[in-house]
């Protein structure tokens, strides 16, 4: 019977891991509409923002938790200026939700690009 040191193990180890490559992350862009006009919401797994871009530039919102089972992918930031909390949904359905405290203010249909 043969046993293997702890050092070459991990060495195995090691080596397999690097043969398996870094996940990649899945990208989502889409369209949201609300009552006054579309506009253009980008969001990449693991990023530390959602960003927004409008006709008068682009505003990232501080990315808070992130949600994600077979069921649901939803993100939840902080607007500008401390403002209203957003929740992005990407599973099962496409929307951004704005809401202060307890109350939800306003929600936008969103679509893929």
């Amino acid at each position: 019977m043969q046993f293997v040191s702890r050092s070459s193990l991990s060495r195995t180890l090691l080596a397999l891991a690097g043969l398996a490559g870094p996940a990649t992350a899945e990208t989502y862009q889409l369209i949201c509409e609300n009552p006054r006009r579309e506009y253009q919401v980008r969001f990449s797994d693991g990023d530390t923002n959602i960003q927004v871009d409008v006709t008068e530039g682009i505003t990232l919102y501080r990315v808070l938790a992130v949600e994600e089972t077979e069921a649901r992918h939803v993100v939840v930031a902080l607007t500008m200026n401390d403002g209203p909390t957003v929740r992005l949904s990407l599973r099962p359905y496409l929307r951004m939700e704005y809401w202060s405290g307890n109350e939800l203010l306003q929600t936008d249909a969103c679509r893929t690009q």
